[in-house]
């Protein structure tokens, strides 16, 4: 079974990267989403006291379940037209240039890969004390680096993830091709991001 968990506030969106971009989603709006739906069971959706608020009448909420509301039931919504884009940017930009040539190759496989997970952290607080224009530059700054070091060991910058006060970055070796110790690579990427001099905290998995 499903759970989802819903707040609503302001959010911000940074788009990051240089060889391929990467928009990502950290802040204390995104944390408090995340909380809702890591306190939601199976079959439930789990709202913030924003989130209620902003439903009003329209919804029928059962019991609190750690500092949100079991949503029972609402109304359907008003339906809103497409909003205009504001700005042309392609899409190819957003996809790791090793698999941009496979665009298009709907196929698929087993493979053995090594698999790491990096996360970047305490930008809630960031955000809040100095503003979204300098958690951009030390998120950029962390990225470009990252992504460096990532096609000097020809591992893959997989997807990046919400995460709750921060980012998350899944990175792979041995996918869409091999590349021979595709562990070690992976581990020497990880040493390698733990032992700079990141402008932001990072964890790795």
């Amino acid at each position: 079974k499903m759970s989802i968990g819903i707040h609503s506030g302001e959010f911000h969106f940074f788009v990051v990267g240089r060889d391929h971009l990467e928009l990502v989603m950290p802040g204390p709006a995104t944390t408090r989403a995340l909380e809702m739906e890591k306190a939601a069971g199976a079959g439930q959706v789990v709202v913030s006291d924003a989130t209620a608020a902003e439903l009003g009448e329209q919804a029928r909420f059962g019991e609190r379940i750690e500092d949100g509301l079991v949503l029972r039931r609402v109304s359907p919504p008003t339906v809103i037209g497409p909003v205009p884009a504001t700005a042309r940017v392609d899409p190819a930009r957003f996809v790791a240039p090793v698999l941009r040539d496979r665009l298009g190759q709907l196929d698929y496989e087993h493979r053995w890969a090594a698999v790491a997970f990096a996360h970047v952290g305490q930008i809630d607080r960031q955000l809040e004390n100095e503003g979204p224009a300098a958690v951009f530059e030390r998120l950029q700054a962390f990225t470009v680096d990252m992504m460096d070091t990532l096609a000097e060991h020809d591992v893959l910058l997989a997807s990046s993830d919400l995460m709750a006060d921060g980012v998350g970055f899944m990175l792979a070796a041995g996918v869409p091709q091999a590349t021979g110790d595709d562990a070690a690579a992976v581990l020497a990427v990880g040493r390698r991001l733990l032992a700079g001099d990141a402008p932001l905290p990072v964890r790795q998995q």
